[in-house]
């Protein structure tokens, strides 16, 4: 059996995608290189889609950016968090595994829009439900907008937030979230489900933020983090606190 770790004014960017609404499809990106002078465009939806398959596979991207060209329409099909959390101890070895696959490159969302987003319960083991289920020292994501179409939510052991589910370092700069997170019975967080040693700043939540135990504007729960600058006016529901 495996146990997972658990610790109990910004505005609108960008212009209208001229891309038609998610269909399903997956494509490759074509332009850039990957590098910070050239980052790899994600230019429609059906190439966000394409990254998200790419990561949950265990392509990394480690030291590559990315960064989103336009606003994206998802049309309320399901889309699976880019990413799995799966860092675990046993009853016969206390140290953390690191299983989990894990983005750990830098994704600009350069004040573009990902809206009508439709994130729902994937796993009932696994902890983390995000539009990135987890994050790690060397990943970065900045400039990026969650649209208020937009439901994230979790399973009963999920920790769900709208950008990340389950931060486990990281930076998380000038993002908002103006959807719907709904929390199982960990930590959900407007913009991250649960943050450990994580630097957040200017982030911002005007979305429903709706848990169970452990509800929060920014972050369900922190600890050892650094957050500078966010703010929350979204309305936090949390019955089991």
């Amino acid at each position: 059996k495996k146990f997972y770790s658990i610790v109990l004014s910004l505005s609108i960017g960008g212009t209208m995608s001229v891309f038609a609404a998610w269909n399903g499809d997956t494509e490759i990106w074509s332009k850039g290189d990957g590098s910070q002078n050239s980052p790899f465009l994600i230019e429609n939806e059906a190439q966000l889609a394409h990254f998200q398959a790419t990561v949950t596979a265990g392509e990394a991207y480690e030291g590559k950016f990315f960064r989103l060209a336009a606003n994206l329409d998802m049309a309320g099909r399901d889309f699976a968090p880019i990413g799995l959390y799966d860092d675990y101890t046993t009853s016969d070895n206390p140290e953390m595994v690191k299983n989990s696959k894990v983005f750990l490159g830098t994704f600009d969302g350069d004040l573009h829009t990902i809206d009508n987003l439709s994130i729902h319960p994937h796993d009932t083991e696994l902890g983390g439900a995000a539009l990135f289920a987890v994050s790690y020292p060397q990943t970065t994501i900045k400039n990026l907008y969650i649209g208020a179409g937009s439901v994230i939510e979790g399973a009963a052991y999920d920790n769900v937030g709208a950008i990340v589910g389950f931060g486990s370092g990281g930076t998380i700069e000038n993002c908002c979230n103006m959807g719907t997170v709904k929390g199982g019975s960990f930590c959900t967080g407007g913009i991250v489900g649960i943050a450990e040693h994580m630097s957040i700043s200017g982030c911002v939540n005007k979305g429903t933020v709706s848990g169970h135990s452990y509800s929060g504007g920014i972050a369900g729960q922190a600890y050892d983090c650094t957050v500078t600058s966010c703010y929350s006016t979204g309305k936090i529901d949390c019955p089991g606190a």
